[in-house]
């Protein structure tokens, strides 16, 4: 993948959440919640996993999104929607820390419960319910019932930048 096709993706991945998390926060308009949202890359140092600027990535790198809200005020903040998008060029990672009621969607319209599963039809004809491939969730959604006056609340999901092969036309 070229660089700029890897600046674009990480651009837009920042752009979508950060807009959608914008979203999210109005819908607690009067509660006094105050959000950050965090993109970093996630790389290894010694073994171990450590966190990096995700200004500049490659095909193959881990994203980690962070939201954390806070409730500044003493009044709760009642059905908190968090939506992350996950564009074009990234793939959704299974991350254990998704809170267990998380929906995810392959069109950002209709969210279902992860994992996402559909009927699918073998050669022979059989039909069978199989989980839909994380490769195809384009958002993941979960809500907060309620955040109480003067607490605070952090989800994170990892998308991996996806490979991409280009053809080279021959002469």
């Amino acid at each position: 993948m070229k660089l700029d096709q890897i600046k674009k993706i990480a651009f837009a991945s920042a752009f979508s959440a950060s807009v959608v998390f914008a979203s999210a926060l109005a819908k607690a308009e009067g509660s006094q919640v105050e959000g950050t949202l965090e993109q970093n890359r996630v790389v290894l140092v010694d073994g171990k996993e450590s966190l990096a600027s995700a200004d500049k990535v490659s095909p193959g790198d881990t994203l980690l999104y962070r939201v954390r809200y806070s409730n500044k005020g003493a009044t709760p903040a009642n059905n908190l929607v968090v939506t992350l998008p996950i564009p074009n060029g990234l793939e959704y990672i299974a991350s254990a820390d998704l809170p267990k009621a998380a929906q995810a969607s392959l069109g950002g319209d209709r969210f279902e419960a992860i994992p996402v599963k559909r009927m699918v039809k073998s050669a022979d004809g059989q039909e069978a319910m199989k989980e839909v491939p994380l490769s195809q969730y384009r958002a993941l959604r979960w809500t907060v019932d309620q955040l109480q006056g003067g607490k605070s609340v952090t989800f994170s999901a990892r998308a991996r930048v996806e490979r991409v092969t280009e053809k080279v036309a021959s002469k």
